[in-house]
């Protein structure tokens, strides 16, 4: 007969197992992140986390995707799946929020390998091409992570207390009838109170953060992205995928903030460096159509549309702040690809085959027309760089008076 002992700890191995199971099971039945598809209830689909890297890439990794949509949140929030102009079929927003062309590499490189779209339009913006930064936190438990580990993937979405308390989210937002961030498509649903913002207090946000992040001399250009992307359009073209690249709009005064930052040399050379990886996936023999390379960056049009003043609550119509675009103008983007083209011939231009510094050119024809015109907002965006500066500089003189009074009193020798 075994011993009380051997008894307690056989009853604590069951239980244990029994927890695991459950748990389990409520992970499964929950599916927060719809990696388990196929044995999760739909009922519960509009409610699960749609926006994380985790279910983006376990939806991509499923396949029966015709058109796939890629970039960082301006494609995430921008680009509606429901709109027509795309293409026929199943249309998916792969777009990450926070992302960067690093994961946008290997978010294309998962739909290449698991089952090819046949049509992919892959939005290249600057700042996704800063060297340094890799996947965001959730990237490595995602599909898209190609280091993944196996068995840290799946006990992530299996067991723990994260997964719980995610499974009961899940179940709070569908008893509360409140959907999650995203739709299943992967689109982020637009905010219920955008009638009531503040656009210029989010512009100067942006602006002021971008110069503070990205727009100064630590801006340290990575080639290797945009080459991993001309290996990945050369892949899609021997697959029969039609590759689209875009560079996405984002609002004058972010390319005024740009000029005042110093990395708009970084901007000419982003565009030239995707002309030449675009030119050398086409020179390859493929059955796929040749890749295509647009810009919707501009200093004219609706990239210069008025920023209301102040405290005002009027509503901008192409623009939440100034890296930010609304689903309107991502429906003329995808009007303008693959709705005949030449239907809005002022908006967005096609490069390659050395239509890139002949562009490059027209756009600071344009910024002088626009400096002269909107001479206002431009001192506005010179006073946020000054701005920036002197909390840069009495930030770092505080930092020095600390440093003098650590090693005064002996913290540091």
């Amino acid at each position: 007969m075994p011993s009380p002992y051997t008894r307690c700890c056989a009853a604590s191995a069951a239980l244990f197992a029994a927890l695991l199971a459950g748990t389990a099971a409520f992970c499964v039945a929950t599916d927060p992140h719809d990696v388990f598809a196929s044995l999760s209830p739909r009922a519960l689909d509009e409610y699960r986390n749609h926006r994380s890297r985790a279910a983006k890439s376990a939806r991509v990794a499923r396949g029966g995707i015709d058109v796939l949509l890629l970039g960082t949140s301006r494609v995430e929030a921008g680009f509606d799946p429901r709109e027509p102009a795309w293409g026929e079929g199943t249309v998916y927003n792969a777009g990450l929020g926070g992302g960067n062309q690093f994961e946008t590499n290997h978010a294309l490189a998962l739909a290449l390998s698991a089952a090819p779209p046949r049509r992919a339009v892959i939005a290249v913006d600057l700042l996704g091409m800063r060297a340094g930064e890799e996947g965001q936190r959730d990237f490595a438990r995602s599909y898209f992570d190609p280091r993944r580990e196996v068995v840290e993937f799946w006990g992530g979405h299996l067991f723990g207390r994260d997964a719980l308390q995610r499974g009961l989210k899940v179940l709070r937002r569908a008893a509360r009838g409140e959907p999650g961030a995203n739709r299943p498509d992967g689109f982020r649903r637009p905010p219920e109170q955008q009638a009531a913002f503040d656009h210029r207090k989010l512009f100067e946000g942006v602006v002021r953060g971008f110069l503070i992040t990205t727009y100064n001399s630590a801006f340290v250009y990575d080639e290797e992205r945009v080459a991993h992307l001309q290996r990945l359009l050369g892949e899609a073209r021997a697959k029969g995928v039609e590759a689209v690249v875009v560079v996405p709009p984002v609002h004058a005064l972010l390319l005024e903030a740009m000029h005042v930052g110093g990395v708009w040399p970084l901007f000419e050379r982003h565009l030239r460096s995707l002309e030449a990886a675009v030119e050398a996936a086409n020179r390859l023999d493929a059955p796929g159509p040749p890749v295509a390379l647009w810009s919707f960056v501009d200093y004219a049009g609706a990239c210069a549309e008025e920023v209301p003043p102040a405290g005002s609550a009027e509503r901008m119509r192409w623009w939440v702040e100034g890296s930010h675009f609304l689903p309107a103008l991502g429906a003329r983007i995808a009007r303008r690809l693959f709705a005949g083209g030449g239907s809005e011939p002022g908006f967005g231009q096609r490069l390659g085959a050395g239509r890139t510094e002949a562009y490059l050119a027209a756009l600071r024809e344009r910024r002088a027309v626009y400096v002269r015109e909107a001479a206002d907002e431009v001192a506005w965006v010179h006073r946020l760089l000054r701005d920036v500066a002197a909390e840069r500089a009495q930030a770092e003189r505080r930092a020095q008076a600390l440093l003098r009074a650590a090693t005064r009193d002996g913290w540091l020798r």
